[in-house]
């Protein structure tokens, strides 16, 4: 199995307003560009999930950032912390597409100069486990493992 990935391209931009107090509570838009290179998997592999996290001090629990299926708002963790996930389609055993996560940030607390950390995982759905699982070269379920590295998963940076 190959699996490929590279770091997401953020896109970022922060909207603000001044404010007379001294915290400031600003809107962002990033979103994370994913390229996603799978071939030579086999017919257990349905569909793949590629989620995403966001962890920053400037996202607290009043901090929206899109919404759920359900059609609900989503709001950061305790945790300092944003997530999302997209699911893409495996067809013939291989997946080739870039897919985007649009982080729509409302309510980040002073984000200017505070650091982001991000990353993002690959798992796919195993139709003979019923389950998600994640792609790493160490994987027990030969549909799941990786040539080269962990596999998996990616991780970067960015300043708000």
């Amino acid at each position: 199995m190959k699996l490929r990935l590279v770091l997401p391209v953020v896109t970022m931009v922060l909207i603000g307003a001044p404010v007379a107090a001294s915290a400031q509570t600003v809107s962002a838009q990033v979103a994370l560009q994913v390229p996603v290179n799978l071939t030579q998997f086999g017919p257990d592999v349905a569909k793949v999930q590629v989620s995403c996290t966001i962890r920053s001090d400037a996202i607290t629990t009043s901090t929206s950032y899109g919404r759920a299926a359900d059609g609900r708002l989503l709001y950061g963790s305790a945790a300092h912390e944003a997530y999302l996930v997209q699911e893409l389609p495996m067809t013939g055993g291989q997946l080739t597409s870039t897919t985007s996560l649009a982080f729509s940030f409302a309510g980040l607390e002073n984000p200017v100069g505070k650091n982001a950390a991000i990353w993002c995982t690959l798992m796919g759905w195993s139709t003979s486990q019923a389950a998600w699982v994640q792609f790493t070269g160490g994987a027990t379920n030969v549909s799941f493992k990786t040539s080269g590295g962990s596999g998996g998963g990616i991780d970067g940076a960015f300043v708000w």
